[in-house]
């Protein structure tokens, strides 16, 4: 069985790395304006609606997915009523986030429906804009508190013999 202190260290580590990620991510992207061609797409709308549908389902994919990671997680073997608390609140709270994310998916492409119903189509208008960023950001936190509940909850992933 891996130690407490190893499970802390793991968690850290984790943590961390995570977090160096996003930062990384946050410093390697460009700010400002863009020097963008001028428009030569004459499908642009429709290519942003595939685009903006092809995300949203792709994230309902991978969120229903995970709700079936964190499902196992919470059917494992337990080595004590600690480890049952730390677990049921790390995966509880991927499972608030990841049904989150489905519903804001839900509602980006009602709102995409919407705008199609009057024949025109903006990824970037609030409607659509906002309910799919808050998906993709639930969705990233769920992962990451999945991830987290995995590594607190090691022993019982790893198969004793």
């Amino acid at each position: 069985m891996i130690t407490q202190r190893f499970i802390n260290i793991a968690t850290v580590v984790y943590v961390v790395l995570a977090v160096a990620g996003a930062v990384a991510a946050a410093l390697f992207m460009k700010g400002g304006d863009a020097n963008l061609p001028p428009a030569n797409f004459p499908a642009a709308v429709e290519k942003a609606l595939t685009l903006s549908t092809d995300l949203t389902k792709q994230l309902f994919t991978l969120a229903t997915a995970l709700i079936g990671g964190c499902i196992w997680l919470l059917t494992r073997p337990l080595t004590d009523e600690q480890e049952l608390k730390e677990r049921l609140v790390w995966t509880m709270g991927s499972l608030l986030l990841f049904g989150a994310s489905l519903y804001f998916g839900f509602s980006a492409l009602d709102a995409a429906l919407t705008q199609l119903r009057f024949n025109s189509f903006d990824a970037f208008a609030d409607m659509v804009w906002w309910p799919q960023t808050l998906q993709l950001y639930a969705f990233a936190a769920g992962a990451l508190l999945l991830g987290l509940a995995c590594v607190r909850s090691i022993n019982a992933v790893i198969e004793r013999k």
